[in-house]
């Protein structure tokens, strides 16, 4: 940026430093054309500005630096239509190298994206191996490491350290890390994220993790089913055989259930579990009782009313 800018930036936030002045002096104009009957107004017009404070006001006003440090004097001040001086030619900085990793595969204890973590017995020892990537243009120092970051549970970190690299991996080279870990005492499951650390302690890259499932060794026992119930509603007929259009009375008697319905031809009604009912059948005809037990089991028991014929 320019100067200017660059020291107002740095008034405004102190925590900011200028470095590298001096990169690229530049000088401001009003351009007009060569022998221009405009450059002695524009010139006098500027003149003014400066000699009745307008200028140094402006400078205070959007720049809020001292005028006199954008107002250069004497020769300073003139520009003639004349090419550049040729600067010497530097060499460009090199840009700084990228430092990445990138996770290849799981060499073992593939957890498939933690949809079958394997199974662990509470406290046993296991080694982790994962391959990774340099996908950086930054060699790996030798002591680069895989280290520890976070897990879905306080005991996810099971016992590992961080594992160094152990030697220089050079771009586009791959290399196998082995961390060794132990199982939780505790049921569940577990997922520990690792992730590439630099001598600095700065983390960089993409994040691996191993996922591990302790079963519990005492599983609730699911409660046993109920009991059947014997379901016994005597249900009865004042009289068996009638003549048709004669009346006789249907009787039950049920304790226990949550339901019991009287069903005659298509209707169904709720009664209670000791009722009865006055039927009438014009012929023979069957009657049914539909018992709904405590579990939600339906049972039907039926009596029939048999024509009498003399």
């Amino acid at each position: 940026m320019g100067e200017l800018t660059a020291e107002l930036a740095v008034k405004r936030n102190p925590e900011l430093q200028i470095v590298g002045r001096q990169f690229n002096q530049q000088q401001f104009a009003i351009a007009a054309g060569k022998g221009s009957s405009l450059i002695e107004p524009l010139n006098q017009a500027l003149i003014a500005l400066q000699s009745d404070g307008t200028f140094a006001e402006l400078v205070d006003q959007y720049l809020q630096v001292n005028a006199s440090h954008v107002t250069p004097e004497g020769d300073a001040a003139v520009v003639e239509n004349e090419s550049a001086p040729t600067q010497p030619e530097t060499t460009p900085a090199p840009a700084p190298c990228i430092t990445s990793m990138a996770f290849v595969a799981d060499l073992n204890y593939d957890d498939k994206n933690m949809t079958a973590p394997p199974l662990m017995a509470p406290g046993q020892d296991f080694v982790k191996n994962w391959r990774v990537l340099n996908n950086g243009t930054c060699d790996w120092a030798p002591d680069y490491a895989l280290a520890y970051v976070s897990g879905n549970r306080i005991e996810a970190s099971m016992g590992g350290s961080a594992v160094p690299i152990g030697r220089t991996v050079k771009p586009g080279e791959m290399v196998d890390l082995s961390a060794s870990l132990r199982a939780p005492q505790v049921s569940g499951v577990f997922q520990g994220f690792w992730q590439m650390r630099d001598t600095l302690g700065q983390y960089f890259g993409e994040v691996v993790w191993v996922g591990i499932q302790v079963p519990d060794p005492n599983p609730p026992v699911p409660p046993p089913p109920p009991p059947t119930q014997d379901i016994n509603p005597n249900l009865r007929a004042d009289s068996v055989h009638i003549a048709a259009g004669q009346c006789t009375t249907i009787r039950w008697d049920v304790d226990n259930v949550s339901a019991v319905y009287f069903i005659d031809g298509g209707n169904q009604q709720g009664v209670a579990g000791h009722d009865a009912r006055n039927v009438c059948p014009g012929g023979t005809t069957t009657y049914t009782l539909r018992v709904t037990d405590r579990n939600g089991g339906n049972y039907d028991f039926a009596h029939d009313q048999r024509e009498r014929r003399t």
